[in-house]
């Protein structure tokens, strides 16, 4: 039966067979419904389940066992990849978030972090169930390197985008680019065995030397300030080797290139390198620096295998950036550079041995630049490097402080200098601090301090320092000390500094002799030093404490002196100075407000600690003879001193007039007087004496002389009888003469007194009681009494009164007429 007379039954059996259906049209109907909703549940899934899955798988992720599948395809021999989660998008492919690359140590050191990384995997490898790599992809990723056991310091890429070809034998970087730094770096190339990878063991201690100056590259480089925002430098280059073998590594057509900026306060225009590395050598072909005040070219290469380097310069260039090198940041700008400075030169470097060796020869040479305030005309010297051997040559500056031309070599074991020097050293103060500035501020010359030495040391002990020299200076001054001129020859040896032949010239003035400047006890010694010079403006130059103990002596012109002894630099305990003196001329002293002027003088001066002993056994005074002794405090702070002085047959007329402006006393005065005070401070003086005067007008003294007027009212032509002597023993304390026994003997009589003499107030609180001698004095005993009078008024004008009169109060009336004096 053929196929058209079949269908024809059935159509017939369907319009005439009423509602029997054949079992095969229910079957057919069955599977028609069960197809057609299979298709809407497919296309539903479709519509609704797709969009629903993908929003799990971007969102979060494949599942763990997807996660560790991709950790081990990605994990090599030497390290271990860790993954955070394992996304899927249709436009991105596989993404993997928080990926983590440790090494396999025990201690799992963190290699590599990255935010995400996009993969392809090959499908054919999928279906095998040996799955690998097809592509790698990063876009606006950032990277993560530690250089060390913690997490700090680090290398910090941002930016990263790259696509990466792999497969396990290699992967092709076709492009890459990142920012580190501030420097957006490009680069391509195509690596080997990447499985093969073995990361540089780290001291656990801390970070390498390599990680360390990779971290201080970084850092420096961020600390750049680039004057155009946005355009930030670049490096491109192209890489490439077998990572399982790190010396097959290679870079070719490196080139930085960089516009203007600032570094740390230094400007510059522009940046240009390029380099080459292969075969374990670098090449560097180009660095041009332009600093805007010249152009600086360097040129070399090293060979890491056979350990040796080289390198070429020349050119001009701002040397502020080779100062912010050498020096701590807060020095750095110590110094200011105004000119250019100018170097050509090479260098061949050797570190095969344990320690660098460095070979070659350059010449510098700048214009004018400032340290510290301190400004320079010109510097220039010629460097040499030879076996551990560091030669500066023809060393030349010139500048504010004076000249100095010099060569110096430093190697082991021996370090020379030759020194030709004009300073002027008080402008070098800025330079300076603590001791050295106060001393070189006391300073002042008109004319340079020359000096000339060469010498060694073998090391960097300066109390090794052998050599010798000579200096030389014209008109100057210390701490305000002239001197015409000084001329010595010195020699350093065993911690010291011996000037011998020292002449010193001050007027007519000379002083000869050697000194030693002992720095190793920081001592100062005088073998034996003669002078004529002023001994005030002389210690001026040694120790102004002693200077200024020494002021209140006055020469008419400057002794003969011999110093020998030692003071202590640091501790004045070691002070043991011995000063013998011969005046010719005599001195002023100061005592009690009033220079005495002493004749010829001769005697001793000695220091020993802080205490100045001063002894001059012989001197002259208003025709008598003086001998004094004195011990003086130079402690710091500390102006307590004492002396004793004794006096013989001193014209007692001019003594009065001196301290009393009194013209009319006469007689010779003996006296010893002995007292402690303070400088500055007259209320502090404390002492006692004697005095004697021989053959005097004893009343027609300032303080007596209105006796006279009141003895020759009591008794006529009484008043005009002369006491020719007079003695006392007497005190001082705090501005008060005080006497118990005051003696006045005169022909006749004789008058016995006590009180109180203020002398720095001018006043007076004294009593006299006359006693007459003879027949006048049987005749007046009855009224003795009434014979004792008092004074309490001026000790320069005077008004004596007596104490008790008949009908009298002890105090004269209102009316009375002064006393004159």
């Amino acid at each position: 039966m053929s196929y058209h007379s079949l269908r024809n039954a059935r159509n017939r059996d369907d319009k005439g067979g009423g509602g029997w259906k054949p079992p095969w049209r229910k079957i057919e109907d069955v599977l028609r419904y069960v197809v057609a909703w299979s298709f809407g549940i497919f296309f539903f899934l479709c519509i609704v389940g797709i969009p629903v899955l993908l929003v799990i798988t971007t969102t979060y992720g494949l599942g763990d066992p997807i996660r560790h599948r991709a950790e081990e395809m990605l994990s090599g021999k030497f390290y271990r990849v860790s993954v955070g989660r394992v996304l899927f998008s249709p436009l991105h492919g596989f993404r993997l978030d928080r990926l983590q690359i440790r090494d396999t140590t025990p201690s799992a050191r963190l290699l590599v972090t990255a935010n995400r990384l996009e993969v392809s995997p090959n499908m054919d490898s999928l279906l095998r169930r040996q799955p690998h790599l097809d592509k790698i992809s990063l876009r606006d990723a950032t990277l993560d390197v530690p250089l060390g056991p913690s997490e700090e310091p680090r290398l910090r890429l941002d930016h990263v985008r790259a696509l990466i070809l792999w497969t396990p034998e290699e992967f092709n970087l076709s492009s890459a680019s990142f920012d580190v730094a501030g420097i957006t770096v490009n680069v391509t190339g195509r690596f080997l065995n990447p499985k093969k990878f073995s990361p540089i063991p780290v001291n656990s201690e801390g970070p390498g030397k390599t990680a360390l100056t990779i971290d201080l590259i970084q850092r420096e480089l961020g600390s750049i300030r680039w004057e155009v925002e946005g355009d930030h430098p670049t490096l491109s280059f192209d890489a490439g080797g077998d990572l399982g073998d790190t010396k097959s590594l290679w870079i070719n057509h490196a080139n930085f290139l960089a516009g203007a900026g600032s570094w740390h306060g230094v400007p510059f225009q522009g940046i240009h390198f390029s380099l080459e590395y292969g075969e374990q050598k670098l090449a560097l072909e180009k660095f041009l620096l332009d600093d805007g005040a010249g152009q600086l070219q360097v040129a070399g290469g090293a060979d890491f295998f056979t350990k040796k380097g080289s390198v070429e310069m020349l050119g001009d260039f701002n040397a502020g950036i080779v100062t912010k090198l050498l020096f701590p940041r807060d020095q750095g700008t110590d110094c200011q550079w105004i000119d250019p400075t100018r170097i050509s030169g090479s260098f061949s470097m050797d570190w095969n041995a344990t320690k660098l060796d460095v070979k070659g020869f350059a010449e510098i040479a700048s214009g004018r630049f400032s340290y510290k305030g301190i400004k320079m005309d010109r510097l220039s010297a010629g460097v040499s490097l030879r076996e551990d051997k560091v030669l500066l040559r023809d060393i030349d500056a010139e500048g504010d402080p004076g000249k100095i031309n010099a060569d110096l070599l430093l190697a082991p074991g021996d370090n020379r200098l030759r020194l030709k020097a004009e300073l002027f050293p008080a402008r070098l103060i800025a330079a300076t601090s603590g001791k050295t500035a106060e001393a070189l501020s006391s300073m002042e010359f008109n004319d340079p301090l020359r000096i000339n030495f060469e010498g060694g040391m073998p090391g960097t002990d300066p109390l090794q320092i052998n050599g010798s020299g000579t200096l030389n200076l014209g008109k100057g001054a210390m701490r305000g000390s002239w001197i015409d001129s000084l001329n010595a020859n010195f020699q350093f040896s065993a911690g010291a500094a011996s000037f011998r032949d020292i002449v010193v010239r001050m007027g007519n003035g000379m002083g000869r002799g050697e000194f030693i400047y002992d720095y190793r006890n920081w001592e100062g010694r005088f073998p034996k030093v003669e002078s004529t010079l002023d001994p005030v403006k002389l210690m001026m130059w040694i120790d102004p404490r002693i200077a200024d103990s020494l002021r209140d002596y006055r020469f008419a012109t400057p002794p003969k002196l011999k110093i020998t002894g030692k003071i202590g630099l640091r501790n004045p305990d070691k002070n043991d100075l011995h000063i013998a003196l011969n005046a010719p001329d005599g001195l002023n002293y100061t005592l009690i407000g009033r220079d005495l002027p002493f004749g010829e003088t001769s005697g001793t001066v000695v220091l020993k600690g802080q205490q100045l002993a001063v002894d001059l056994p012989r001197s002259h005074l208003f025709g008598g003879d003086v001998a004094m002794r004195a011990d003086v405090s130079v402690a710091p702070g500390d102006g307590r001193y004492g002396a004793s002085i004794h006096l013989d047959d001193v014209d007692f007329k001019t003594l009065t007039k001196l301290y009393f402006d009194y013209n009319d006393s006469s007689g010779k005065l003996t006296a010893d007087y002995s007292f402690r005070t303070v400088g500055g401070d007259a209320q502090s003086m404390t002492g006692k004496g004697n005095l004697l005067i021989k053959n005097g007008n004893i009343l027609a003294m300032p303080i007596l002389g209105p006796l006279s007027l009141l003895l020759n009212d009591i008794i006529p032509g009484f008043g005009y009888q002369s006491a020719r002597k007079a003695s006392t023993d007497f005190t001082v304390d705090h501005g008060v003469i005080t006497t118990r026994n005051l003696l006045i003997e005169g022909t006749g009589f004789s008058m016995i007194g006590n009180g109180d003499i203020y002398y720095l107030d001018d006043t007076m609180n004294m009593n006299i009681r006359l006693n007459a001698q003879g027949l006048p004095g049987v005749v007046l005993f009855p009224v003795s009494k009434i014979l004792e009078y008092e004074s309490v008024g001026s000790a320069k004008h005077p008004k004596w009164r007596p104490k008790i009169l008949p009908g009298h109060s002890a105090k004269p009336p209102a009316s009375a007429k002064p006393t004159p004096s």
